[in-house]
């Protein structure tokens, strides 16, 4: 352990920027997919070329992430295509983490962890998040929006598996009409698997709708019509604790949920297939419109309106100004799901430890970290256990960083309670060095249908 100086002044976790607030780049891993989706350029691309695509070449990909580092980004979301395909995905983890970046996203259809051995495979990676793209609450229409058959028993099995293995699951849908005619089903389906967010999205302009590609306007009907479903399906995940946000999506078309809205961060970068880094804000307010009377709505300033195309197909009339903003409540707390580590703790300084050290709840924050809930005579403090980083905390062991919040009381943690936390992490991480095993890359031919045990 290393204890710096001054480390009973150590600034509180929330000082320092949360994974998710880190700045972004977005890498295109693979031109591969083992689906089809009709509204993304790789699954056309599948679909007339069959099997022939292939991977960017790693040394590529390395230097496109210095390139994405220099300009500022921290954070690194390999996309495709589907990057589980690739069999080198763990190098491009490492070459990510040597480059210097503090969290890594891999943005999947979830398919490979359908099988243990895929799962094992990719919970052993070092990833902060896997971002698992689900496209409808049934599974006729998962399957429709993917074009693939038996995709949604898998990508929702591997999902499942992922998060039972205490990875950090986002969800990912994109509003096409499968999933806007579902919205109520995939919502239930959220609130059963618990990811820690989920993110909705409308359906941008791409080369996917090319002639003899699928149709936009098959694909994407007038949203006022199914504002109530989005209204109902948003407020049940948000009260169900799950981080739920539209995406790009008009205030005025989602009454009642608002406060539910969320626009992308001005720090992101995104590649444009195998090209240049583009501002991803700039870039999607480079494809939007509004009508004339936007200009008198209180979401002007952050509201980029409608994609031109479905402008072109529907027009501007639902666009409707609103006298008012409603923002997200603060100060809501937001427990996940537990993991696995998440009932290690309990057990051992709850369950398993003498009431003197005085850990009284062990709970699971959506950012990974673990909150302690302590009391001592002095008045009650909380604990905070995360996934060791350089960021200044009380103390580092060899997998984790410690910190501590000040209870309302004015109370400190005891420095015996600190103590007696240290030495069972220590414990812990001796019993999982023991026991860890490097996992094997499993069977990349995983089909609807192949062996899931």
């Amino acid at each position: 352990m290393r204890y710096p100086r001054g480390d009973e002044d150590a600034p509180l976790s929330a000082d320092f920027p949360s994974d998710v607030e880190l700045p972004k780049v977005e890498i295109h891993a693979t031109d591969a997919c083992n689906n089809r989706c009709s509204f993304c350029t790789t699954g056309w691309l599948m679909r007339e070329k069959g099997e022939d695509l292939g991977h960017p070449p790693r040394a590529i990909l390395r230097m496109q992430l210095e390139e994405a580092y220099a300009k500022g980004a921290r954070r690194v979301l390999f996309q495709g295509g589907e990057p589980t395909l690739r069999r080198d995905l763990g190098d491009l983890l490492a070459d990510a983490h040597a480059v210097g970046y503090q969290a890594t996203t891999i943005f999947t259809n979830a398919r490979m962890a359908a099988s243990r051995a895929g799962a094992r495979w990719l919970a052993a990676m070092d990833v902060t998040w896997f971002q698992i793209s689900i496209q409808g609450g049934t599974a006729e229409a998962h399957d429709a929006s993917v074009g693939a058959k038996g995709a949604f028993e898998q990508t929702v099995l591997g999902a499942r598996r992922l998060i039972e293995a205490g990875q950090r699951v986002k969800i990912n849908a994109v509003l096409t009409v499968h999933l806007l005619d579902t919205f109520r089903e995939l919502a239930a389906l959220m609130i059963d698997l618990c990811p820690e967010e989920v993110g909705l999205d409308t359906v941008k302009p791409s080369n996917a709708f090319e002639e003899n590609r699928e149709s936009y306007a098959a694909l994407l009907p007038r949203m006022s019509g199914y504002s109530d479903a989005i209204r109902d399906a948003m407020i049940a995940m948000d009260e169900a604790g799950i981080v739920a946000r539209l995406t790009s999506f008009p205030a005025c078309l989602a009454p009642g949920a608002k406060h539910l809205l969320a626009e992308e961060a001005g720090t992101t970068q995104t590649q444009q297939h195998r090209g240049n880094l583009v501002d991803k804000h700039r870039w999607k307010r480079s494809l939007q419109v509004k009508g004339e009377r936007c200009g008198e709505c209180a979401y002007d300033a952050t509201c980029g309106g409608v994609y031109a195309p479905y402008a072109a197909l529907h027009g501007v009339g639902e666009l409707v100004p609103l006298a008012e903003r409603t923002d997200p409540p603060t100060g809501r707390p937001r427990h996940a799901p537990d993991s696995p580590l998440t009932r290690a703790l309990r057990a051992m300084l709850v369950r398993g430890a003498p009431a003197a050290i005085g850990v009284r709840d062990v709970r699971r924050l959506p950012d990974g970290s673990h909150e302690l809930a302590c009391f001592a005579p002095s008045g009650e403090s909380t604990v905070l256990i995360a996934a060791r980083s350089e960021a200044p905390a009380f103390v580092h062991t060899a997998r984790f960083s410690v910190r501590y919040r000040v209870g309302a009381s004015g109370a400190r943690p005891d420095a015996r309670l600190l103590a007696a936390i240290m030495k069972r992490l220590e414990r812990a991480e001796d019993y999982q060095r023991a026991h860890e095993e490097p996992a094997p890359p499993p069977p990349h031919d995983l089909a609807p249908g192949a062996d899931q045990k």
